[in-house]
């Protein structure tokens, strides 16, 4: 009865949700894509230093909860081998694999900005390279100047706050990203699809073992 339950029930109901996240999936890429062929206005100076499309990256941050049916089902998979007498010991490439499946569906749609965000930093670093040289330029002219005299007031002059904050701001074209992508998000995702393979690891290590490292660990 409980093969049956399974086949019948369980099957069906686990490969309908996964096929219809697996839909929602490609609408967001189908959407990422097209979204990335509109001319979108880029602004090479953003603080996110992603031309204002950094927070597209947090995506995989909320797929995570889909990676961990994916990395149950594939664990399931191989704790049934084990629980029929096979070893863990030298099956390391499954969650490996597993891991990077998921990180590749998940990590990369947003990568499709790629393209576009190049262009703007291209154009941003001509423009922007431009002001800082011609502010620059400005700046020595009147403080290298013959004969320039310094005075006691010379740090209350705003010349020096407004270079530094054009400076700042040209930093950031320069220091932006071609591709979107966020390090906590994508480690979510991986945490995610590996955790279901932990107890069948644990299982490959003698529980006497594993009260004694416990013990040296609190004593």
């Amino acid at each position: 009865m409980a093969g049956w339950w399974h086949l019948a029930i369980s099957l069906p109901l686990l490969l309908g949700l996964l096929r219809a996240w697996l839909w929602r999936l490609g609408v967001w890429v189908r959407f990422l894509w097209r979204m990335a062929r509109m001319g979108l206005y880029l602004v090479a100076a953003h603080p996110d230093q992603a031309g204002g499309l950094q927070f597209l990256a947090y995506s995989p941050r909320i797929l995570a909860t889909l990676a961990l049916p994916i990395g149950i089902i594939v664990a399931g998979t191989l704790a049934d081998k084990v629980i029929a007498g096979a070893s863990p010991i030298g099956r390391e490439a499954t969650p490996v694999v597993t891991a990077a499946v998921t990180v590749l569906l998940f990590g990369t749609p947003p990568l499709v900005f790629t393209r576009a965000l190049l262009v703007a930093w291209r154009i941003g670093v001509y423009r922007y390279g431009d002001l800082a040289s011609r502010a620059g330029e400005a700046f020595e002219t009147r403080w290298f100047a013959p004969g320039q005299k310094l005075d006691a007031e010379l740090l209350e002059r705003p010349d020096f706050s407004a270079t530094t904050d054009l400076y700042a701001v040209v930093a950031n074209v320069y220091a932006m990203r071609t591709a979107i992508f966020d390090i906590q998000g994508l480690l979510s995702v991986v945490v995610a699809t590996v955790l279901p393979f932990v107890p069948i690891w644990l299982s490959a290590i003698p529980f006497s073992t594993i009260v004694d490292h416990l013990v040296g660990a609190l004593f």
